[in-house]
Formats: C-alpha cells, sequence, structure tokens
C-alpha cells in the first residue's frame, strides 16, 4: 500500500475529528485577527494552510465525495457535475483550474508578506503579477471550455466536512438492512423499493398499474415495469454535464471578456493614478455594469444564473473599496463602531468590525472581485 493511500485511509477513517480541527482553527483565525500585534500575517498564513490543506483532501477524496453527492442541494449537484466533466476532459483545464484556486487561497498572505518587506511598491508590483497569472489561467479556461460563462470556482465545491462521508457509509449500511422501503427525500414519505415489486414468475396482468404497484408493494412483472418506464422516458438525446453551461457568442462573449479581464485594468488604473483616485474606482464599476448589460438578454441556464446573481452581489464591494470608501462608508461605519461600543453583546461584534477595518483598508485582495 502507497503512502498516499495510507494517508488517504487515515482521512476517512477520522474524518469526524479532521473536520473538527479544520473548523476550530478557521474559527480561532477569525477571532485572532487584530488581537495581537503584528500577528497577523501570521494567522493568515495559518487561514491559507488549512485552506490549502482541505483542499488537497478534497481531491484526495474526490471519489467518495462523488458518491455522496445525492445529498448537495440540486445547484450543487449541478456544479458539481460540470466542473467533473470538464477536469475528467482535459489535463490542461485541470491543470490551470488547480492552480488559479491555489492562487486564490495564497494570494492574501503574499500580499500581506509583500507589503511587509517591501512597503506599498512591492506590494502593488506582486498584486499586478497575481493578476497578471489569474488572467491568464482564466483566458485558458475560456478557450478550453469553448467560450463559455467561467464559473467560480473553477473546481467542485468542497466538502467542508468530510464527517459526512462516514455518516454516508453509515446510512448505506442502514439502508441495505431495511431494502424493503425507503424515504422520499424531499416529501419524507414512505415509498417501496422497485426491487420488491419486480417478480419474473408474476404473470403480466394487464390491470395492475406499475405506479399503483410502487405505492402498494404488489408485485409485478419485469417486462411490465420496464415497458412502464421506456413510455415515461425521455426521447430527446440527453445532454452531457458541459451543455449546462451554453457557449457565449457575440456581445455576450465581449461581456465575459471585460468581466474576466476587469481585475487587471483596475490593479493598472490604481497603479497609475494612486488609490485616492476616483478614476480607477469609476473605471473598474464601468467595466463591470457593462460587462453585466452585454449579457442581459442572453437565454441562461440554471447554472449560468446563479454565477450571474453572484456577480451582481459583488459589486456591493465597490462600497469597501477607496475612494468611496474613505469618503462615505468609513465615516459611517466609524459611528455605528463608536454608538454601539457600550452596548451589551452588540459591542463585541462592532469590536470584530473595527479590527477588520485595516485588513480591506490596506490589502487589494481582501475586497477584490473573485471570478
Amino acid at each position: 500500500m502507497s503512502r498516499l493511500q495510507t494517508y488517504k485511509n487515515f482521512i476517512l477513517n477520522n474524518a469526524a475529528q479532521i473536520s473538527s480541527l479544520e473548523s476550530s482553527v478557521r474559527s480561532l483565525t477569525y477571532l485572532l485577527y487584530g488581537r495581537l500585534e503584528n500577528a497577523d500575517i501570521g494567522v493568515e498564513a495559518v487561514h491559507a494552510s488549512v485552506d490549502l490543506i482541505s483542499f488537497f483532501h478534497n481531491i484526495l477524496l474526490d471519489k467518495e465525495i462523488t458518491q455522496h453527492s445525492q445529498s448537495l442541494p440540486v445547484a450543487s449537484q449541478l456544479f458539481n457535475r460540470y466542473t467533473r466533466e470538464a477536469l475528467s476532459q482535459s489535463k490542461a483545464y485541470k491543470i490551470v483550474a488547480y492552480t488559479l484556486t491555489i492562487i486564490r487561497h495564497v494570494e492574501i498572505i503574499v500580499e500581506m508578506f509583500s507589503r511587509k518587506i517591501g512597503g506599498e511598491r512591492l506590494q502593488w508590483n506582486i498584486v499586478t503579477f497575481l493578476e497578471t497569472l489569474k488572467l491568464t489561467c482564466r483566458i485558458i479556461l475560456l478557450k478550453l471550455l469553448k467560450n463559455r460563462m467561467l464559473l467560480y470556482p473553477s473546481v467542485p465545491e468542497p466538502m467542508q466536512d468530510l464527517s459526512q462521508l462516514n455518516s454516508a457509509e453509515t446510512n448505506t449500511d442502514n439502508d441495505d438492512s431495511d431494502t424493503a422501503k425507503w424515504n422520499a427525500p424531499r416529501s419524507g414519505k414512505q415509498m417501496v423499493r422497485i426491487s420488491t415489486i419486480l417478480d419474473e414468475n408474476i404473470s403480466n396482468e394487464p390491470s395492475m398499474d406499475p405506479f399503483e404497484a410502487l405505492l402498494t408493494g404488489k408485485p409485478i412483472s419485469k417486462d411490465k415495469s420496464v415497458s412502464y418506464l421506456l413510455s415515461k422516458a425521455l426521447t430527446s438525446p440527453l445532454k452531457g454535464p458541459l451543455e449546462l453551461v451554453s457557449s457565449f457568442k457575440g456581445l455576450a462573449l465581449v461581456g465575459e471578456w471585460v468581466y474576466i479581464l476587469r481585475p487587471l485594468i483596475y490593479v493598472l488604473a490604481i497603479k497609475k493614478y494612486g488609490k485616492e483616485s476616483w478614476k480607477p474606482w469609476v473605471l473598474s464599476l464601468g467595466l463591470e455594469l457593462s460587462s453585466f448589460a452585454a449579457m442581459w438578454n442572453k437565454p441562461i441556464s440554471a447554472l449560468e444564473k446563479d454565477e450571474y446573481k453572484r456577480r451582481v452581489l459583488l459589486i456591493f464591494l465597490y462600497l469597501v473599496r477607496n475612494p468611496f470608501y474613505q469618503q462615505f462608508t468609513k465615516p459611517r461605519i466609524d459611528s455605528v463602531i463608536e454608538s454601539s461600543s457600550k452596548i451589551p453583546i452588540v459591542s463585541l461584534f462592532s469590536a470584530i468590525l473595527k479590527e477588520y477595518q485595516p485588513l480591506w483598508e490596506e490589502y487589494h485582495f481582501y475586497t477584490s472581485v473573485h471570478n
């Protein structure tokens, strides 16, 4: 047995403890931000390390997680089907998607470290480099996906609680011990399993309806059940997972290009005009709104609709970007913090908010749009 397989078995056997440890460390990092002098880099390094370890665990246990995917919401199931199909069809996609995911996990700690050792000049040079690298990855993904909308993230959604894998195995064992019936996940109604009503020795009675048999548990012939299912089956060819997202053409494709180019254009504008200038802020917002407008009338699938909603919600990040933040948002946040500082319980949240303020004021990637 290889060391990797041994490690995989260790994770599976101790999934609950590992998930609990990862969750505890993440929670601890949130609480420690701003509370220890000059400890932000160390705290962010721990947070990034936990994210990378969790990402590696999800890659290692992808087969087991895929088998457990039926318990996820429908939207997550569709998203994971799409991204897993893209990963399986192209080795280049897998390399680029994994690279982009790793960059997203470490970009904040890299920016923090560069500012610590080289000041703002090195910080913005590193930010420009990372945004250029991310743009390169996104362009490659756009070409590999044949001009389809780039979803976030570019890999299947991670399972944060690996202990669910163990519970899934337990549920499977319980299901095997009670093969006669099962509970419908949405309605909770108890239904009879098809295997219990199929009987090759039963004559094909024309009076017995297969749907009625499912409800009553009365046996019917296998031939009649198959004929019934075929009569209800789709006659049109089924679409592959990649068809869950359509290819862009014309104005919609231009809009997608504008959206993926915008982060680098924004950083370059900041380097030229400075953080206090309105030009980068207005330029970036204008490009983003133009991208939305270009895709406004395009028919979109469920996955594209979810991604479009995510992008629209991220517009609110402009409220904490300079110069809008310094002139409008910050005074109001300071006022709220000051007025709630003496209110029990509420003061705890206002204190945490105050400790996080320097992070989004000084570091680009805390308020950058993930895409």
